[in-house]
């Protein structure tokens, strides 16, 4: 039997493959989600009460939390058996804020109560499964040092692909319309903060001419601009005194006050953190 086990703190799981007879009276550990791909033979899941069929090139996800499940083959040979074992405490905290965006079924057995057997998403392997695999063969021969950083990896791929639900038509409209909308509203930020640098800034009065509120829009140019509102106001502001002072109507000072600086020193010094040279210089180095 070959078998990989890698855990730490935040990540807890471990990857077993099974050949022929050595499956017979494998326990279900109840403290994991148990995800199976019997890739040859036949294999029966049973517990107390219920006997569940796993035929070749199936995938089913099993959740035990009554002790009594265990793994066992009843008729065939030259078996193949990759069973994934899960933490079920990390999926539940992990998944906790999202669980409704998770295919109903799954959502059923990681955040299922009763105490039973549990299967869900029974099903034969696509291509993406086997691809998946083929992936999973390639752990056998990496170093140790490699084997931490890529098994979690192909783990925490398959969950990706396999744990959500697809976007519906009307969920990928209404995403294509909040990416709409805050694609506008960053515009609207800019527009504002380039038509008013001059008078003093107030982000509640910007925020609610923008239509939400200030922490959030805060976050949301910050991420797409890739600058705070401060930092992009602070640049406008530099950039239009520099403009100002290189057209010759305007001394420095007058530049400063001009596009909004109630201080020269603080000017003075947020000029030079953008060009690198103090606005006096200008038409030297210009």
């Amino acid at each position: 039997m070959r078998f990989i086990k890698y855990n730490r703190c935040t990540t807890n799981y471990k990857i077993q493959e099974y050949l022929n007879s050595e499956l017979d009276n494998v326990y279900l550990s109840p403290d994991s989600i148990h995800i199976c791909f019997n890739k040859k033979g036949r294999i029966e899941i049973v517990n107390e009460n219920e006997k569940i069929v796993l035929h070749s090139s199936h995938i089913g996800f099993f959740y035990n939390p009554s002790h009594k499940g265990r793994l066992r083959i009843v008729s065939g040979y030259d078996y193949k058996l990759i069973v994934i074992s899960i933490k079920i405490e990390y999926l539940q905290e992990k998944l906790y804020k999202s669980q409704f965006l998770l295919k109903d079924h799954l959502r059923e057995i990681i955040f299922n109560t009763k105490y039973q057997l549990v299967l869900s998403g029974l099903r034969e392997l696509d291509e993406r499964d086997k691809q998946w695999l083929t992936n999973l063969n390639l752990l056998e021969n990496m170093t140790q040092e490699a084997l931490l950083m890529f098994s979690d990896s192909v783990i925490m791929q398959f969950l990706a692909y396999n744990l959500f639900k697809p976007l519906t038509l009307s969920e990928d409209l209404f995403c294509e319309k909040i990416k709409k909308q805050e694609s506008e509203r960053i515009i609207k930020t800019k527009a504002y903060i380039n038509n008013f640098y001059s008078e003093k800034f107030n982000l509640n009065r910007l925020a609610t001419q923008i239509g939400c509120s200030s922490s959030y829009l805060s976050r949301l140019f910050s991420k797409e601009a890739g600058m705070s509102i401060k930092n992009y106001l602070t640049m406008v502001r530099v950039r239009e005194a520099r403009r100002k002072i290189l057209s010759g109507d305007f001394n420095v000072t007058e530049a400063a006050f001009d596009s909004g600086y109630n201080s020269l020193s603080h000017f003075s010094k947020a000029f030079k953190e953008e060009f690198g040279y103090l606005p006096s210089h200008l038409k030297v180095c210009n």
